[in-house]
């Protein structure tokens, strides 16, 4: 925890421009340090990590910001699964909820993740899995805008700069869920207000 304390200090401290000409490889480490200890022990010790990190990543360019997001995003999962194993009002919530695999895609790089809840069970992989109930499609540019708060994603899908394939009314099902986790990590999900 000393090396991930020094590093976020570090951060910390830089200016706007300071991160965007050397914070790459710190914050880079940052998010594998806190892979490395669990997000959910970082969280108790360092409960603005999740968003201090996602506003950090919105400031890159989106080329610069989606290596950041390819790390991010499996500590974010890591730490869902996690809460889900060690929070029963989770676990009770989640073992009503449907089976549903919602990938998401960067259709403009090489990035895109599925996360599949099957039997009350969270798991993803790197990748888009064969059997998804929903694809979210987006390019990088508006990857880094829902980061930054500058796009919603019901925004986005109206607009067309986000695409949803496949069986959203089944997505929504996971709002009760997301809302309780979204909390426990301390992290905005996205900005997703779905109506």
């Amino acid at each position: 925890m000393k090396d991930f304390n020094r590093l976020y200090e570090e951060t910390k401290q830089m200016s706007r421009d300071e991160i965007i000409k050397n914070g790459l490889p710190i914050l880079i480490s940052l998010i594998e340090k806190a892979k490395e200890i669990g997000l959910i022990k970082v969280l108790k010790e360092f409960p603005d990590i999740t968003e201090f990190l996602r506003n950090k990543i919105s400031i890159f360019e989106p080329d610069d910001a989606l290596l950041m997001f390819k790390e991010y995003v499996p500590l974010i999962y890591d730490g869902v699964i996690s809460l889900i194993e060690e929070n029963e009002e989770i676990k009770h919530k989640i073992e009503g909820t449907e089976d549903i695999c919602v990938a998401m895609e960067i259709d403009d790089a090489d990035f895109a993740v599925t996360g599949k809840l099957k039997e009350a069970r969270m798991s993803y992989q790197m990748g888009i899995n064969n059997n998804v109930d929903l694809i979210i499609k987006m390019k990088k540019d508006a990857m880094k805008k829902l980061l930054s708060g500058e796009l919603e994603v019901v925004q986005g899908l109206k607009s067309g700069v986000i695409k949803a394939e496949g069986n959203i009314t089944k997505a929504l099902g996971l709002r009760p869920i997301i809302d309780i986790i979204s909390k426990e990590i301390s992290i905005k999900p996205m900005n997703i207000q779905i109506e």
